[in-house]
């Protein structure tokens, strides 16, 4: 609790340190990968969403992009893309920090790209029949993510891949890799 209280000091004493800065909130889409055949015995598509806050710092093109999300991600797989279907899932906040570059980009629009590590702490597991507890999941977990971005002011569409660094099963020890759609709006100019 005091490391998400610093960060969030931290970003806040930089964010408002500077001259060329937005604040974002989005929400989206995320579709976790695994190669644990338990959580795939009813399809590959684990599904997700997020929604969260984030601020993006800029001096000239360069930016740092701290954020703060909730996730919320189901603990099986499914043969489709399924959101919002009350499955078993994990809470879990995230911290990710990204540094990122203004490729192109004007008044309106803007194509951005972006990577950086993200820290993410689970912190509820839903009841279900399959046997998932806390001893199942290892609570702390880092990756790196790597994304494109596009800005139509004051509109924010993002896709990133997060490549797991460490095991997010403990049982049996597979790591998980996570695909992110976002969409979000810049709260101020």
């Amino acid at each position: 609790m005091k490391c998400i209280l610093l960060f969030v000091l931290v970003s806040c004493t930089v964010t408002f340190g500077q001259k060329s800065w937005n604040i974002i909130g989005s929400m989206g889409l995320i579709e976790l990968r695994t190669d644990n055949p338990i959580v795939k015995q009813n399809g590959t598509f684990i599904n997700g969403w997020k929604v969260g806050l984030n601020s993006r710092i800029y001096l000239n093109r360069l930016y740092l992009n701290p954020g703060l999300d909730f996730s919320y991600i189901d603990q099986e797989g499914s043969k489709n893309i399924e959101i919002f279907k009350n499955y078993p899932a994990n809470s879990s906040f995230n911290l990710p920090l990204l540094v990122g570059c203004d490729i192109l980009r004007n008044d309106e629009f803007k194509l951005r790209a972006f990577a950086g590590p993200s820290l993410s702490y689970l912190f509820r597991i839903d009841k279900n029949n399959f046997g998932n507890k806390k001893n199942t999941y290892h609570p702390l977990t880092v990756g790196i993510n790597f994304g494109l971005g596009v800005d139509f002011y004051p509109l924010v569409f993002d896709f990133q891949y997060e490549l797991g660094l460490n095991n997010y099963y403990k049982v049996p020890e597979f790591k998980a890799n996570k695909y992110l759609f976002t969409l979000g709006f810049i709260l101020d100019k």
